[in-house]
């Protein structure tokens, strides 16, 4: 389950909320998503959640290694052009 205090839905599954970006998430734009979470489980609530991710996103699923000191430092060149 997913928590998220004061706000209207207060617990929905994972597995709904990957669902839902599954159906919608390309209807209107092309371009990649990126799923940013907060977590707070430990190794193997996060295995289980990769799981879930895995089969609800199938091949639209893409695991990549981001060095992100690298990252920052190409985005702070980027913006600096």
């Amino acid at each position: 389950m997913i928590y998220h205090s004061r706000t209207f839905p207060s617990k929905v599954s994972l597995r709904d909320i990957c669902q839902a970006i599954n159906k919608y998430v390309f209807v209107t734009s092309p371009y990649p998503v990126i799923i940013s979470a907060d977590l707070h489980l430990n190794v193997k609530q996060q295995d289980t959640m990769a799981d879930v991710m895995m089969e609800e996103f199938g091949k639209r699923h893409v695991m990549v290694l981001i060095e992100w000191e690298q990252l920052y430092w190409t985005s702070c060149r980027v913006q600096n052009n």
